[in-house]
């Protein structure tokens, strides 16, 4: 028996021994008897109480407040460990998860946790992103630099045929007339379709609109305990 409940059942062997095995034992410190239920020829029987300390821990959670929030905040909620049959709070590995994912996603991380006596406390926080933006460079705009670098380099060429004799230099200048035509044709078809070229702007309203679901989950000792679903709104 573990206080008042039976907890399983053995039968005498051959020396009057009976042995049992379990490993249903709750976390925390447990009142073990043994009792013999009696028959034709012997008295029932209760043994002594002996004590059981099975290490194990329990984890709760408040309620996240603020419990509804607009894309860019946060909200925290206070975790609680307690530790029981000696097992230290502070050995709990604490990890969290939010569900539904989404793009961009709500996250969240847990603080380092405070140990009072068997108790540890933790801070979990929950964010969510903004809204972000974007704005492309009008088509436009990059073609003005186009036409400013075609116009250094007339010149440059023009002043680099200095020095030079007189038939070569109107031969350059009659190559550097066709390049300012050709190129001049190049550029006003550009600057042209990029005339009616609008600025835009990309980007997202922030984490979606929704109900979301956060859980914490503590590990120690290979034994995994997790705190009711908790909710958080973001508008």
């Amino acid at each position: 028996m573990d206080g008042g409940s039976p907890v399983g059942s053995s039968s005498l062997d051959a020396s009057g021994v009976a042995k049992l095995s379990i490993s249903t034992l709750a976390a925390g410190t447990n009142d073990i008897t043994a009792v013999y239920s009696g028959d034709t020829n012997y008295a029932s029987f209760t043994s002594q109480s002996r004590s059981v300390d099975v290490t194990g821990f329990s984890i709760s959670a408040a309620a996240l407040s603020p419990a509804s929030v607009m894309p860019g905040s946060s909200s925290t909620a206070k975790i609680t460990i307690v530790g029981l049959g000696g097992l230290d709070p502070s050995t709990v590995k604490l990890a969290c998860s939010v569900t539904p994912a989404t793009n961009p996603a709500a996250t969240c991380t847990l603080g380092a946790t405070s140990v009072t006596g068997t108790t540890g406390t933790a801070v979990l926080t929950v964010s969510t992103s903004g809204p972000q933006a974007a704005l492309l460079t009008p088509a436009g705009q990059r073609g003005s630099g186009a036409l400013f670098a075609f116009g250094l380099i007339v010149p440059a060429m023009l002043l680099g045929g200095a020095g030079i004799s007189k038939p070569n230099r109107r031969k350059l200048l009659g190559f550097c007339l066709i390049f300012l035509v050709l190129g001049g044709c190049m550029l006003q078809s550009a600057c042209g379709s990029s005339s009616s070229s609008t600025h835009t702007s990309t980007g997202n309203s922030g984490t979606p609109a929704g109900a979301y679901s956060v859980v914490v989950t503590g590990t120690a000792k290979d034994v995994n305990q997790s705190t009711p679903s908790m909710t958080l709104t973001v508008q």
